[in-house]
């Protein structure tokens, strides 16, 4: 790259390496022969973030507006969505590959794949601190809310439902989803990391 790298991600067989850069471009790394890489544009500042299916050669990046582009491995073809995320920068394919879910600190968008549709939209007055698919089928967001950020939420995404509500005695500044959906884990500024077990309905 010809400027600063502003996102890396390993592809889930840990066989390539995608780099986003400042220079306005991705570049796909094949770790079993690092001197060769494929060049696709990208954002004019780098990328926020980048991720690749866990099923088709298809790379996901998003720039500082918030809009995300498909890059199609091995046949150089680019793609934009035509809803922007704004703030986002944690991008997400469920394990099916079938969706997509991009989120930033106060809104997430969640997309079908094949027909690049989205399938839901939210703003949340809190933050957005988790997202992810649970194996029920179901996506789960983890948010904080906005006054104080002292109490923890899950919500389903897809219909805004409020599945848990958890206090804390101070303000949440970071919180995670297990893949499994068993456990969650919060932070807060005085310093202190709880792991919960929720009971979901």
């Amino acid at each position: 790259h010809a400027d600063r790298v502003t996102a890396i991600a390993f592809s889930g067989d840990s066989r390539y390496l995608a780099t986003g850069s400042a220079d306005r471009t991705l570049r796909v790394w094949d770790l079993r022969d690092p001197a060769v890489s494929e060049v696709f544009s990208g954002p004019p500042e780098g990328p926020r973030g980048l991720t690749f299916s866990p099923t088709a050669p298809l790379l996901a990046s998003v720039g500082s507006d918030g809009l995300v582009n498909f890059s199609a491995l091995k046949q150089g073809s680019f793609e934009q969505l035509d809803q922007a995320v704004p703030g986002a920068q944690v991008l997400r394919f469920s394990p099916s590959g079938l969706e997509f879910v991009a989120y930033g600190s106060r809104s997430l968008t969640l997309w079908d794949v094949p027909s690049r549709s989205v399938r839901a939209q939210k703003e949340i007055s809190g933050n957005v601190l988790s997202v992810d698919k649970c194996p029920s089928g179901a996506w789960t967001s983890l948010n904080s809310l906005a006054e104080g950020h002292s109490a923890a939420e899950l919500h389903n995404v897809i219909d805004g439902s409020l599945l848990i509500v958890i206090p804390h005695s101070s303000a949440i500044t970071a919180g995670s989803i297990a893949s499994d959906c068993k456990y969650l884990a919060t932070a807060t500024e005085g310093g202190t990391l709880a792991v919960w077990q929720p009971s979901l309905p």
